[in-house]
């Protein structure tokens, strides 16, 4: 509702390099959920074979663009192009993904005015579920925080958040040995690999 009544309306624009089935079904989600809330939703469709100079120039394009109130980049990109450089084109003010180097190391020195998605996703939930982690440095009796997957989408965020709000966070990834070891001690456990039926029972203690 506080979008709906907003003067000015948003628009989000979003950069997508070649055609992908999965992408394809995740852009149709934004389109509609965007429509929902009043956020116009505009997608550029760019070359799967675009050269990283050449796409960085049309992020700089999209992002200058008034109208374009924010800009994303829809990942994955193809695996020739400098995926960190591209992000880096999008200003904080226009940074929704808070993915560029800027948004980054503002959020990481609690200078960021928003939260990475993900973060506020978890936020909320933690709110709805009384799950109370007060700021501060991790203490002896602080909760114990096991993060699965060290992404920049969704384990680099969440593990940088937990641990400003006072948690013991550790983080896993491919190569940690025994996962079962951290994640049985784990007071909150947050999967962010993207696997189902990754976690199951044996690895969470009561």
């Amino acid at each position: 509702s506080d979008v709906l009544n907003l003067k000015k309306k948003l628009r989000l624009a979003v950069i997508q390099v070649g055609n992908d089935p999965v992408t394809e079904k995740f852009l149709e989600q934004k389109k509609k959920f965007g429509s929902a809330v009043g956020i116009d939703v505009r997608v550029y469709d760019l070359p799967a074979d675009i050269s990283t100079n050449k796409l960085r120039e049309k992020v700089a394009e999209i992002v200058h663009i008034e109208e374009n109130t924010g800009v994303i980049v829809q990942l994955p990109l193809p695996k020739e192009i400098n995926v960190q450089y591209i992000l880096d084109g999008i200003v904080p003010e226009k940074d929704p993904d808070m993915l560029s180097s800027k948004s980054v190391g503002l959020f990481s020195t609690g200078r960021s005015k928003i939260l990475p998605p993900v973060v506020g996703a978890i936020k909320y939930i933690f709110t709805a579920y009384g799950v109370d982690l007060p700021a501060g440095k991790a203490g002896p009796k602080a909760k114990r925080a096991v993060v699965l997957g060290i992404g920049r989408l969704v384990g680099r965020p969440i593990a940088a958040w937990l641990m400003s709000q006072g948690a013991a966070v550790t983080t896993i990834d491919e190569n940690t040995t025994d996962p079962t070891l951290h994640t049985l001690e784990a007071d909150i456990l947050i999967s962010g690999v993207g696997l189902p039926h990754l976690v199951n029972s044996n690895m969470v203690k009561d």
